[in-house]
């Protein structure tokens, strides 16, 4: 469902969205530069996240983009904020306004999936705020994923996308996503090995991709 309010000359729009058992909630912050440079540059060096292909540019590129298909393409990440640009361009990143704000004028192209909604303009970012789960802003329950939808990245990623800790059964691996709160959204347990892989992505790395186990993320 979205909510549209309207504060003097300014869009403010907030959402909520279930996606299966996945809950999270997004809130319009503001129209922002754009660059060369990414401003939201979350996605660098990430080639596909599930079915979602990430450009050269570190933006997912769909003609039916909207508010919606943007968090959760973002949400996949975890990412706090994520941005629209000209029509069908989604950008994630863990900060935003590194090159100042924009006018509201400025982002006034529509969104490619439903055009009674701006997604930014030429260089102009829709900027929206992300918040995940109920109190604490973490997603605490788990649903099982037999489809183990992947993370591909380049070779100069150089961030970790997981980390593996020995624990003996998959309840203690999923305490130990839940107490490394944002830091962690899925897990894969290996039950004969008894290890714990911890996910920093809702998504299995390449690099485990012939790793048995089961897959939960964060719901």
């Amino acid at each position: 469902m979205m909510l549209v309010l309207r504060l003097g000359a300014a869009l403010v729009f907030a959402a909520s969205v279930a996606l299966g058992d996945k809950t999270y909630e997004y809130s319009y912050l503001g129209c922002f530069v754009d660059s060369a440079d990414r401003d939201l540059n979350g996605l660098t060096n990430i080639t596909k996240m599930a079915d979602f292909e990430v450009k050269s540019y570190v933006a997912v590129q769909g003609t039916a983009m909207t508010p919606d298909y943007c968090a959760n393409v973002c949400s996949l990440g975890g990412f706090p904020y994520f941005g629209l640009q000209l029509n069908s361009y989604c950008f994630c990143g863990r900060s935003y306004g590194s090159h100042g704000q924009a006018e509201d004028s400025d982002c006034n192209t529509p969104c490619g999936g439903n055009a009674s909604i701006n997604c930014g303009g030429p260089w102009r970012n829709s900027v929206f705020a992300m918040r995940y789960g109920s109190d604490n802003g973490c997603r605490s329950s788990y649903r099982p994923n037999p489809s183990r939808p992947q993370l591909v990245v380049s070779s100069s990623y150089s961030k970790a996308t997981y980390w593996t800790e020995a624990i003996p059964n998959v309840a203690g691996c999923i305490q130990m996503c839940n107490t490394a709160a944002s830091s962690c959204l899925a897990v894969l347990f290996n039950r004969q090995a008894r290890l714990c892989q911890l996910l920093k992505f809702a998504l299995v790395p390449q690099a485990l991709n012939t790793v048995e186990g089961e897959f939960y993320a964060r719901g």
